[in-house]
Formats: structure tokens, C-alpha cells, sequence
């Protein structure tokens, strides 16, 4: 079996355009009458491409690059692999204490932490750093 060539420095690049193409977006990036990110900048095809692709890769092969950061209320996530069969991302989590682990696409996605009107929100701002120094 050949190994996978990861291009860290392009799969950094893909995922700070994507992020200001959402932040360019402004209020467009929001649903009206529910105030949560539209989907294509809370979880973008490409971004979402490259978490299954880490998914994927043989263990020995992963990069363990967290390529997304969401936030909400007492909380923050950051992953870098997402099961689309099952639909969860894996990645680090602090809501009191940061620790490893798998969260709900579904479960995040249609959290309102305190208020209604305050939902989990992708960072536009975020740059793709290792997981384990996040």
C-alpha cells in the first residue's frame, strides 16, 4: 500500500479561503428567522471533504489537523475527522476541562446554549493548527 502525500501547507490554504469567504459574507452567513449559521459556512462541502478524507486515512497516515472551531456559550469544539456514516466529528472539546472525544453533528448543529437566540457558531477566524496544541 502506497502512502497517502498530505499537503499540510495546501489543505491550510483551502480552509483559510473558505473561512473568508463566510466572514465576507457578513449577516448572509446567518438564517433569518433563526439566527444559526447557514449550513454552507457552518459546515462547508470542502471543509467537510477534508474531515472525511482525515476520517479515512490509515491511522499511522492521519494528520491530526483541526480544521474546524466552533463556539457557543460555555464551550468550544475543535476537530480535525468527521464520520459521515454516523455523522460525528472527532476532535477536542472544553466545557470545563479540554479533552478528546466524538460529538453530534446533529447535537451541535441544534444546540441553543442559555437563550434561544444563541447557537454553536463556526470561527471564520480559526487557522488550521494540530490538535494536540489546541
Amino acid at each position: 500500500m502506497t502512502a497517502v502525500i498530505i499537503n499540510l501547507d495546501e489543505t491550510k490554504k483551502i480552509v483559510l479561503d473558505i473561512n473568508h469567504q463566510c466572514a465576507l459574507l457578513g449577516l448572509k452567513a446567518v438564517e433569518y428567522r433563526t439566527g444559526k449559521q447557514k449550513m454552507r459556512c457552518w459546515l462547508p462541502d470542502n471543509i467537510k471533504k477534508l474531515l472525511i478524507d482525515e476520517h479515512q486515512r490509515p491511522e499511522d497516515e492521519k494528520t491530526h489537523l483541526t480544521l474546524v472551531k466552533y463556539f457557543g456559550g460555555p464551550g468550544t469544539w475543535w476537530f480535525s475527522e468527521f464520520d459521515p456514516e454516523d455523522e460525528v466529528f472527532f476532535g477536542k472539546a472544553e466545557i470545563q476541562e479540554k479533552e478528546f472525544g466524538y460529538t453530534s453533528m446533529q447535537d451541535l448543529r441544534n444546540t441553543s446554549i442559555l437563550a434561544p437566540c444563541l447557537w454553536i457558531e463556526r470561527d471564520f477566524w480559526f487557522v488550521p493548527t494540530p490538535l494536540e496544541e489546541v
